[in-house]
């Protein structure tokens, strides 16, 4: 009897296995079930750049989907009130029970039964009162829920939207403060992991959530009425592809409403700019409340909104150079944060990790975007995370090794002319660096030290880009996955490639890191940037033996996480994500 909810829980999933791989039905099984397992990580960004992820996990606003149409349905019937309470009791625990019965869906789910209830029971609970019942019963069943971020907000998102329902006003405006009073609770969970506004959520949910509904809907009568066909008959074969066929087009139209949207400049503000103009907005309504500006700025106000501007100014000045070495398995990502407020990234790791976590650490710091992306070669492991970040707009502008005209077949493993094409189509800017290449700022300049052009006919590794930053009198060595052969070639060119630190060639591996070489860099610290338990036994033993040789310090992804270094006054400080080491 206990598991009979799991066993409909994989009926729907197995019976129904062909329709929820058919082409879109991802975002149906996440609106339905709640399963974003087949969801690309694209289609996440989408959706949680627009402020409409919450409709990809079932909550009240599903349940809602569920309950609408058959309440108005029941209540256009004679039938008597407890006939239809108990019809509507099974329909209350249906997404619950194919959902897993998570935390959101579940505190929905007893607020729902509850005041269902209280019809036939003759009793009028206040909405506030069942949601205090239903977070009660929840931390009985699971004690530890009270540590869950993710139950707290699921309650006081109920309680804000429960007290703007009070309000009454029409359904559009009762739709756009819904939706208002929901983004505002959220906002202090959402400044943990991305510290700026999302303006155009708001307006995003009072567009999404009627298709959403619809769709939400019309697949649960759909495979409602599928499953009491045999699954051997032809019909239910031709019936699901006919669902399948009707639902694209909406969901389409919602694949393209979060695209457009999460695509917008407004779609995240970063803090800095929301807590500026946040003074703007207070004295708008000071103006409207008090009848007339000329009340308002006889009186401290303007004191007030001049200090406050005074203090986030204060706040938000530029305290130095940041560079974070990501850890973003074994690949390589750096990205760079300069004094003005400029950003860099050099590299962008492999596949998942545009999305996964570059987005995520400059959405952390700030970031609307990046403002210059550089490949130091086209080999998956650096590449691929930089084509994620220009496939959604994340990059105002690409820099890409120069190569020589092509003679013969192109590297099958070369990534550079499929980022190149891709850039393109998306009208982002791209230029071409080579040897004697130089960018310069105040107190920053990049300067490319090899190769002159990559051959044609060539090895990716042997013409990575080198690179020396110099940020305020500190310098930094930027290898890609450069070969010995690459070394003695960037020896021979006489340069001055000693730094202060070296970004380590090819994850550590022996075919790098030279001993003539590292004599001639001279670092003091040295960044590894590898996956634990790579296949490929970087580092090599003998590369770390050679840096603990010259007193060299080694930091490691793999080991210490993301690497910082904060730099300003012409002094670098170092601490590491994991153990907060600090140099």
């Amino acid at each position: 009897m206990i598991r009979i909810p799991d066993r409909l829980r994989d009926y729907v999933r197995c019976r129904h296995q062909a329709f929820w791989l058919s082409e879109g039905a991802s975002l149906l099984l996440s609106l339905s079930l709640g399963d974003r397992s087949l969801m690309t990580d694209q289609e996440h960004y989408w959706l949680r750049t627009a402020g409409l992820s919450h409709l990809t996990s079932l909550s009240g606003t599903h349940l809602l989907f569920i309950l609408g149409p058959f309440r108005r349905l029941w209540s256009s019937t004679s039938l008597p009130r407890k006939s239809r309470s108990c019809l509507m009791l099974p329909l209350i625990c249906l997404p619950g029970i194919l959902s897993g019965w998570k935390s959101g869906i579940s505190r929905a789910s007893i607020m729902a039964l509850s005041l269902e209830l209280d019809g036939p029971l003759g009793r009028h609970r206040p909405v506030f009162n069942s949601l205090f019942w239903a977070g009660a019963l929840l931390l009985a069943i699971h004690p530890y829920a009270i540590y869950d971020s993710g139950f707290w907000m699921s309650l006081t998102t109920a309680a804000a939207v429960s007290w703007v329902s009070e309000a009454g006003l029409g359904s559009l405006r009762l739709s756009f403060r819904f939706s208002l009073a929901a983004q505002l609770v959220i906002l202090p969970y959402q400044m943990m992991t991305a510290p700026g506004f999302q303006l155009l959520a708001p307006l995003a949910n009072v567009l999404a959530i009627p298709l959403a509904a619809l769709l939400m809907s019309v697949t649960y009568l759909g495979l409602a009425l599928i499953s009491l066909i045999p699954a051997q008959l032809p019909l239910a074969h031709a019936l699901t592809q006919y669902l399948s066929s009707s639902l694209r087009p909406g969901v389409r139209l919602f694949e393209w409403l979060a695209a457009r949207l999460a695509s917008s400049r407004l779609a995240f503000i970063p803090l800095r700019w929301g807590l500026l103009f946040l003074p703007l907005l207070f004295l708008m309504v000071l103006v409207k409340k008090k009848g007339g500006l000329g009340k308002v700025l006889a009186r401290t106000w303007v004191i007030i909104i001049l200090l406050w501007f005074f203090l986030v100014i204060l706040l938000f000045l530029p305290q130095g150079h940041q560079v974070i070495f990501l850890d973003v398995g074994q690949g390589d990502a750096s990205l760079i944060l300069t004094r003005q407020g400029q950003s860099i990234l050099i590299d962008g790791g492999d596949k998942g990790m545009g999305y996964n976590t570059l987005i995520p650490a400059a959405r952390m710091l700030g970031l609307a975007a990046i403002d210059l992306a550089i490949l130091t070669h086209g080999h998956s492991d650096h590449a691929l995370g930089l084509a994620e970040l220009i496939e959604v707009g994340f990059i105002r502008h690409l820099c890409l090794p120069s190569y020589e005209e092509k003679q013969g077949p192109e590297d099958p493993q070369d990534l550079t002319f499929d980022l190149l094409a891709l850039a393109r189509s998306k009208g982002l800017p791209v230029s071409f660096l080579k040897r004697g290449d130089r960018l310069e700022a105040k107190d920053f300049s990049l300067e490319v030290l090899y190769p002159d052009r990559v051959p044609a006919t060539r090895d990716l590794n042997r013409y990575s880009l080198v690179m020396k930053l110099t940020l305020d009198h500190v310098d930094l060595l930027m290898t890609g996955d450069l070969t010995a052969e690459g070394e003695r070639s960037l020896q021979a060119s006489g340069q001055d490639f000693s730094a202060d630190v070296l970004h380590l060639a090819h994850h550590g591996s022996g075919s790098s890191s030279t001993p003539a070489f590292l004599d001639l860099c001279q670092p003091q610290t040295t960044l590894i940037s590898l996956a634990a338990r790579n296949r490929y036994g970087h580092p090599d033993p003998k590369v770390l033996a050679s840096l603990a040789d010259r007193g060299i310090k080694v930091l490691r992804t793999d080991q210490s996480g993301a690497v910082f270094l904060k730099i300003d006054r012409g002094k670098g400080r170092i601490r590491t994500w994991i153990s907060g080491n600090q140099g």
